[in-house]
């Protein structure tokens, strides 16, 4: 799963300054997610769109955040992928007097697919030179039936939409 994280230049009254072009850098500042990329809609923009910095353009960028949470993933399938993930990042925890240094997903005290313990939201983090950096938590869901692509869209059918 993932998000999108618009990021907005804004001037003293709150309004995007629609010519900067500063640098933003998004992080995980907690949580089980990643920055998978960013870019800002420039189709000149050539630099990598892989780095988690990017300079604004018409003062906005965006970020992609993938959650690494496998709390989603059914019993059965996690017992499939322990089966064939001996040493990768699905495998099963290791004994504190493993030597193995591999770290795995399902450690990380993730819930079960029944929602048996709450998972941790992705906090974010964008920051720009000589800007106060700014927060937010993407909240992550192990139930489907809630917080599901069905769910969601449930949720916002027939809601107007504002773009600006």
């Amino acid at each position: 799963d993932a998000a999108l994280v618009r990021a907005s230049i804004l001037d003293a009254d709150g309004h995007v300054k629609h010519l900067a072009s500063n640098l933003v850098t998004f992080r995980i500042v907690s949580g089980p997610g990643r920055i998978q990329g960013t870019h800002n809609g420039d189709p000149h923009a050539l630099l990598a769109s892989s780095d988690p910095t990017f300079p604004a353009y018409h003062g906005l960028v965006r970020a992609v955040v993938r959650t690494t949470s496998t709390a989603a993933i059914d019993a059965h399938q996690r017992s499939l992928l322990r089966a064939i993930d001996l040493e990768g990042p699905f495998s099963a925890p290791k004994s504190p007097s493993s030597s193995s240094s591999s770290s795995s997903l399902f450690a990380k005290g993730a819930s079960g697919a029944d929602g048996s313990s709450s998972i941790d939201p992705i906090v974010v983090e964008a920051s720009s030179p000589g800007m106060a950096p700014v927060r937010l938590s993407i909240p992550v869901s192990a139930d489907a039936a809630t917080a599901g692509v069905m769910a969601a869209a449930a949720a916002s059918a027939g809601k107007p939409v504002s773009f600006f």
